[in-house]
């Protein structure tokens, strides 16, 4: 793993550095989802928690979901959210956007005032080839890739790998999550040679 491949991994749209980690809790929430894509999700913040060493916690009325995931049938579902995201998200040219590209999935950061994740949306069309993935395979995937900003230059190397009938994070990425929550490291950078600091924990 080089620093030309991290780079990739934060950079943002208009080729900005940006890393980031969670500066809180996560709390996960899954809508549209059955009772095996939810446990495939426990089961995936279970291990990459375990590597992280940093918390997780189910919803409750005192603890609200900050990072949300979303399983549709098709992209105009994204016209009638179940929750409110319209103040962040114009959801028509999102829509659009989606259709347009033939996407199978969009996600989004949110970040609190010293730049760490504060809120992550994931949004997954279930009609695409989603549908034939194993839910261990999408929720071990869609765990670790919000657990840090990742851009879609990650997936320039396989995130997950399968042993037998397990999914699990690919051994570069399981370096990089207990490089990046490493506690030397800053939570936020919009440095490029910050890199070089992960490169270092690696």
């Amino acid at each position: 793993m080089n620093q030309q491949y991290l780079n990739a991994c934060f950079q943002q749209h208009g080729g900005r550095f940006r890393f980031a980690r969670w500066g809180q809790t996560i709390v996960p929430e899954l809508l549209g989802a059955g009772p095996e894509m939810k446990s495939a999700f426990d089961a995936a913040y279970e291990t990459i928690t375990g590597i992280t060493d940093h918390a997780f916690s189910q919803p409750t009325k005192q603890n609200h979901a900050n990072s949300i995931f979303v399983f549709i049938d098709g992209w105009d579902a994204l016209l009638n959210m179940p929750f409110g995201v319209d103040h962040i998200f114009d959801l028509v040219k999102l829509t659009e956007h989606m259709k347009a590209t033939k996407a199978t999935q969009f996600r989004r950061f949110i970040y609190d005032d010293d730049g760490r994740i504060l809120y992550a949306l994931g949004v997954y069309d279930m009609r695409s080839r989603l549908k034939d993935y194993a839910p261990s395979r999408i929720g071990m995937a869609q765990v670790l890739l919000t657990h840090l900003n990742f851009s879609l230059g990650v997936l320039q190397k396989p995130v997950v790998e399968q042993t037998d009938d397990v999914w699990a994070p690919s051994q570069d990425m399981r370096k990089l999550l207990k490089a990046a929550y490493d506690r030397n490291l800053p939570p936020a950078s919009r440095d490029p040679d910050m890199t070089k600091q992960l490169i270092a924990l690696l």
